[in-house]
């Protein structure tokens, strides 16, 4: 309640920022499996149009595989950490998005093509309605 209160009262709802990407969490098996430069982190399958991870130039895949009835979509960019946070899963990138306040500007360290990048991802400010 103490998080969500100030938000109730300056906005009207609760903050609940999202990025704007989905994908798989990378394992050490997954990432033998599909030859994967990294052995952890979040795989970018999907960019949402016009989301925020759009707008900071985050990139999906764009070759899906099949696999036991599973489709996996590979050549994304790899999210490593966001504001220095090791992250690999949605519930992790969640939770960082969570303690962020609207305006805020988080450091998102990928990997795209072999090379280690950092790319900026304001967050939108948020008013009341």
């Amino acid at each position: 309640m103490k998080r969500v209160l100030p938000d109730l009262i300056s906005m009207g709802h609760p903050y609940r920022p999202s990025v704007g990407i989905d994908g798989i969490e990378i394992t050490p098996e997954i990432a033998d499996l599909f030859g994967l430069p990294e052995r952890k982190g979040f795989l970018v399958e999907r960019v949402v149009p016009g989301s925020l991870a759009e707008r900071a130039g985050i990139r999906a895949g764009s070759r899906m595989i099949l696999l036991n009835e599973t489709v996996y979509v590979l050549g994304g960019d790899i999210v490593a950490a966001i504001n220095g946070e090791d992250v690999s899963s949605e519930s992790q990138i969640a939770r960082i998005l969570l303690r962020s306040r609207p305006g805020e500007t988080l450091t998102v360290r990928l990997f795209r093509e072999g090379q280690v990048h950092e790319v900026a991802l304001p967050l939108e400010a948020m008013h009341s309605r």
